[in-house]
């Protein structure tokens, strides 16, 4: 299941990489088209406003009869990229103006009255990216000027199309970034309790995992320890120590939301015990170790599913009697090298130590000779 998790995941970040990658390039060309097609635009309305500015100045410099205004501004009309033109003289003074609708001219009230009008009271007023502001000035026979407002950037030929291939692309990369981030959470699962079982085979392992425990200010927890353990010893039953590490510190309120977690999954609330560096010690008893690995597992499983702060981080490790005649606080030692295994390894943050009684007993005797 981890190893279809792991193919799952790696399909998808590369899956992500290259719709991120299409993405980049579609922006970029996207980009250049764009800067490309405005430069193209904008030159071809340059030529068109220098066509109809020197018309439209022979045109207003002599008498013009009604018909050939009429066809100028037919001529206007029919040059969609103007949607503004204005022609002044050498003076600044207003020749004439046009404009597709009023949103594009700011004309003083004595237009209308025919009166003198300075080219600095009229404006003219690109509404959009689309549309730019063009100023022209000829020198001919007579001097004059222009101002004209030419669509660079068609939003209807060029936007729409490029708008919806762009947001199809986002969309789905977001879409592949969050299966990649959920496929992530879920390989950091919890791994099942029989493939995280280890046990004493060689004298190594027992000097390593016996040693003495690192010290404990609890007092409570050895003494209930100890008794939980002679009370197995009389009855012939198993008993398993667990020591559960978030790996960092918590707020006084996570710590309280993670030990109310320990009390509702755990039978005996008078069996847990808060330690220091975010730990809790949970006894088990009359539970044998593969018994105690799977209720750890689905604590485990518990805190990752709620969303806590530390559903990455925890980490267990845990011992159990199996059989010997053992104090509380060599489990206790055992248990500790166990949560110091589990912490340090990338996957399987359950490590339990099962210990064989025989080569337990030899280890004991060969360190009283």
């Amino acid at each position: 299941m981890k190893r279809n998790n792991a193919r799952s995941s790696s399909s998808l970040k590369i899956v992500s990489i290259i719709v991120l990658f299409v993405l980049a390039v579609s922006l970029t060309g996207f980009g250049l088209f764009a800067l490309t097609k405005a430069n193209e635009l904008e030159r071809v309305g340059i030529q068109t406003v220098d066509s109809l500015s020197r018309r439209g100045h022979a045109l207003f410099s002599e008498k013009h009869e009604v018909s050939e205004l009429i066809r100028f501004r037919q001529d206007l009309l029919e040059s969609p990229q103007v949607k503004g033109l204005i022609l002044y003289d050498a003076e600044d003074k207003l020749i004439y103006a046009y404009a597709r609708n009023s949103s594009f001219i700011d004309l003083p009230p004595r237009y209308d009255r025919k009166e003198s009008i300075s080219i600095e009271e009229v404006d003219l007023l690109p509404r959009s990216m689309e549309d730019k502001l063009i100023q022209r000035s000829f020198r001919e026979a007579q001097t004059f000027g222009s101002k004209a407002i030419v669509e660079v950037l068609p939003f209807e030929s060029l936007f729409k199309p490029m708008l919806a291939l762009l947001l199809l692309l986002l969309f789905s990369g977001i879409f592949f970034l969050l299966a990649l981030i959920a496929a992530q959470s879920r390989d950091r699962s919890p791994a099942p309790p029989d493939k995280v079982v280890q046990t004493f085979n060689t004298e190594k392992d027992c000097k390593e995992h016996v040693s003495p425990p690192d010290k404990v200010e609890d007092d409570d927890l050895l003494n209930k320890l100890g008794n939980e353990l002679k009370r197995a010893a009389n009855f012939d039953q198993d008993l398993v120590l667990g020591l559960i590490s978030c790996g960092r510190g918590l707020s006084n309120s996570e710590r309280a939301s993670f030990f109310k977690l320990l009390e509702e999954h755990f039978e005996y609330k008078d069996l847990i015990f808060e330690q220091q560096d975010s730990q809790a010690a949970v006894v088990l008893p009359n539970t044998e170790l593969e018994q105690g690995l799977s209720k750890f597992n689905s604590f485990q499983k518990m805190v990752f599913n709620t969303n806590t702060s530390c559903r990455f981080d925890i980490a267990i490790g845990s011992s159990s009697r199996n059989g010997r005649l053992i104090g509380g606080e060599r489990l206790l030692g055992e248990a500790q090298a166990a949560l110091r295994k589990a912490e340090s390894a990338q996957d399987n943050r359950l490590v339990g130590f099962k210990p064989d009684p025989g080569k337990y007993r030899a280890f004991l005797a060969q360190e009283k000779s």
